[in-house]
């Protein structure tokens, strides 16, 4: 028996999986591993592992609210059954709007520092009128770098 890990299962931010065959010749249907509303990260791909002895188990990320911990789902019947652990708990701080800021630097080089530029965009992705532009923002070998702060952001540089 092989598991197939989903990582947007039947619904957004889920983990499901389907039970096949060993040559995959026979599969089951795409079902939800666990019922609790952890959500699962799109950013990281969730792990799998099967044992001799028909344990399974499934290493993911969740996405709720401005947590992305790490859960370990393991089942002792196949997949039949999937119970959940918290592994590690993790608050990134989330800017709470759910926009994003990119930050980029402008006119480096070997050697030559530049400008620091930054924009914002919403939760759908579209920039906003929220940007900006620091001449010799960025020393030679520097970077720029985005921290959210719960309430707005940072940018380091």
């Amino acid at each position: 028996m092989t598991f197939r890990c989903y990582h947007h299962g039947l619904a957004p931010h889920s983990r499901s999986f389907r039970r096949c065959t060993p040559r995959n010749e026979e599969c089951t249907e795409e079902t939800p591993a666990w019922a609790e509303p952890t959500g699962a990260c799109d950013c990281w791909s969730a792990r799998a592992l099967a044992d001799d002895e028909g344990s399974v188990y499934m290493l993911y990320r969740s996405a709720t609210g401005g947590n992305r911990d790490i859960y370990l789902l393991s089942s002792k019947e196949k997949g039949a059954e999937f119970r959940g652990a918290l592994v590690h708990p993790w608050k990134i701080g989330a800017y709470a709007k759910g926009e994003m800021v990119l930050a980029w630097t402008e006119g480096t080089g070997w050697q030559k520092g530049g400008a620091l530029a930054w924009q914002v965009f919403d939760a759908a992705g579209k920039p906003t009128d929220e940007k900006g532009r620091v001449e010799r923002g960025v020393p030679v070998w520097g970077l720029p770098t985005v921290a959210a702060t719960g309430v707005g952001f940072t940018i380091i540089h």
